[in-house]
């Protein structure tokens, strides 16, 4: 079997392990309709490619996102920030699976598994002029119950702030001021 369709179905295997959670899956509302929503943006940050592709990892996300972001693994067949790695945050029940990690393409693709969404984010690292890159980050996400609908909503209201917020974290990582002479 190929890694990445074995990638592919131990997160499908992952998503049933958990369906019975969820409303929609169980069959516990006869009316619910699922939603899907996408949002993508772009982001420039001060730095390298490489370097600012690396702020999208599970660990180099804690260079920024601390302390919000705390990825506890679960397990990885390759170690951290491999793609099959799968962890939590620690503050949330989700589990997060890296589907994709490419250094060599810097792209980076999850899948995050809740009882009320599948989410699947994408962040992907071009140069921009001599030393800036450009960040595209897509997320994708799927309600599973009434409150996966809320929740997706409300995702896709603030997901224009909140990624600007990243880009903001991020600079200060990438480029930081410089002291005062």
């Amino acid at each position: 079997m190929k890694p990445r369709f074995a990638l592919c179905a131990f997160a499908f295997a992952i998503a049933l392990a958990i369906a019975p959670q969820s409303t929609c899956l169980a069959g516990d509302s006869a009316s619910f309709t699922a939603k899907h929503s996408r949002a993508s943006t772009q982001l420039v940050l001060h730095g390298s490619p490489d370097a600012s592709f690396n702020l999208f990892t599970p660990s180099g996300e804690r260079l920024w996102g601390a302390p919000h972001w705390d990825p506890i693994p679960v397990g990885s067949h390759a170690g951290p920030d491999a793609t099959g790695m799968v962890f939590h945050n620690g503050k949330e029940k989700a589990l997060w699976v890296v589907t994709r990690l490419d250094a060599s393409a810097r792209v980076i693709e999850y899948l995050i598994i809740s009882d009320e969404m599948l989410t699947r984010l994408r962040c992907e690292v071009a140069p921009s002029g001599d030393q800036d890159s450009l960040a595209t980050v897509t997320y994708d996400w799927t309600s599973l119950s009434e409150a996966g609908n809320s929740a997706l909503e409300m995702h896709a209201q603030h997901f224009n702030a909140q990624v600007a917020g990243w880009g903001e974290a991020m600079n200060k990582v990438l480029a930081p001021e410089k002291p005062a002479k």
